[in-house]
């Protein structure tokens, strides 16, 4: 049966297709770099030491732009739609809070359709300017593993986003919707507030940004007022809310995604394991940037069947600075305590 929910008053249901919570924004190819690392296609034989990127020029430091507000709101079809950063500059590395609130400024029933994560605004935003170096072309099959390792949310495409995750789903991993449809109706003058957070790296698991712009958008979807009833394509009816925003990085020099991943490559152990799999089948690519250690962890995970084969997670730990593969861990994957990865 469909589900329910309540805002200001009585309630309806209604039945639709599951959808994921935090979209992932098609983007051009990643921005070309120059190859910082040699690795050997043999699994047999160690890979050669990893060096470390080439100094570069340095370029003058972005300015903050004059006038930056923390605020933002859009009313549209007698909806107001508001954004309240925490702060603005955000600072690269820590968490930042948005408050995002809907309110029906109409004199009639605002219908709001949504799916069981019932997020009432996505706020999401590109990086201006920025992006993640590819690292080195490698030799088959070392290319085709690259491209499964980095295969994971925005990474892939080398555009730096910023993403907030609703509060509920904080320390959960990724995450999927029901397939359901839940229609709340909102009564004049009542509310729908919510709370999300960034946590200052590069779309929840990426190194943390450069210093730079990025236009925020706070996206409320699928609506209708009574008195217009239900549209032919619900999906039209959107309203977004920009908030432009700077984003303070730090002065660390850090390998991008590409570049760690050619790290750990050149490590003979995690391609031992990729060699045996069959990608995307029952595994997945796992990667992800720790700002406490500065290191990456990039590897698979090997699905199992719990509780008698348990997910074994393989990965080895990059040193973000120098490339050094650290160490390579495997353990058993926590699904009730880590959730997805």
């Amino acid at each position: 049966m469909p589900r329910t929910r309540l805002v200001g008053g009585s309630l309806i249901g209604f039945v639709v297709a599951a959808c994921v919570a935090l979209p992932v924004p098609s983007s051009p190819p990643p921005i070309a770099g120059s190859p910082p690392f040699s690795v050997r296609p043999s699994l047999a034989t160690p890979a050669p030491p990893i060096a470390t990127p080439e100094p570069t020029t340095p370029t003058p430091a972005p300015t903050i732009p004059p006038g930056l507000v923390t605020t933002a709101l859009v009313e549209h079809d007698g909806v107001r739609v508001t954004i309240e950063l925490e702060r603005n500059p955000m600072p690269a590395g820590e968490p930042t809070w948005v408050k995002t609130t809907v309110t029906n400024v109409g004199r009639d029933d605002l219908t709001w359709f949504h799916d069981g994560c019932a997020i009432a605004v996505g706020v999401n935003g590109q990086m201006k300017d920025a992006g993640y170096r590819a690292g080195a072309s490698l030799q088959a099959p070392f290319q085709t593993w690259k491209g499964y390792l980095l295969d994971v949310r925005t990474i892939r495409d080398g555009d730096v986003w910023i993403g907030f995750t609703p509060e509920r789903f904080i320390g959960k991993g990724s995450f999927a919707c029901s397939d359901v449809g839940i229609g709340d109706r909102v009564r004049p003058g009542a509310s729908i507030s919510r709370r999300a957070q960034w946590n200052g790296l590069g779309y929840l698991y990426g190194p943390p940004p450069p210093t730079g712009m990025v236009d925020l958008v706070g996206s409320f979807s699928y609506y209708w007022r009574e008195s217009t009833g239900e549209p032919d394509d619900i999906t039209k009816q959107v309203i977004d809310v920009p908030l432009r925003t700077w984003v303070l990085g730090g002065s660390d020099v850090l390998l991008d995604p590409g570049e760690a991943v050619d790290a750990a490559l050149a490590d003979p152990r995690l391609p031992r394991v990729l060699a045996r799999l069959e990608l995307r089948n029952a595994n997945e690519p796992y990667l992800r940037y720790d700002v406490v250690t500065s290191t990456y962890a990039i590897g698979v995970l090997v699905d199992g069947n719990p509780p008698q084969i348990p997910s074994t997670l393989h990965t080895a730990i990059v040193d973000a600075h120098t490339g050094d593969v650290l160490d390579f861990v495997e353990r058993i994957w926590d699904w009730q305590a880590e959730g997805n990865p």
